[in-house]
C-alpha cells in the first residue's frame, strides 16, 4: 500500500474479503492498518 492510497486499499481488502471468506482474519487486520495510516496521513 503505497502512502495516500489508503481509501483505495481499504476498498480492495473489502472486496477480497467478500470473495474470499478464509481471509477475513487478514484482511480485518489490513484494513484496520490502512486506516490508522489514513488518519496519520490526514494530518
Amino acid at each position: 500500500m503505497r502512502r495516500g492510497e489508503n481509501t483505495r486499499a481499504i476498498k480492495y481488502y473489502t472486496q477480497e474479503k467478500a470473495l474470499w471468506p478464509e481471509s477475513t482474519v487478514f484482511m480485518d487486520g489490513m484494513i484496520q492498518t490502512a486506516k490508522v495510516a489514513e488518519k496519520r496521513d490526514s494530518k
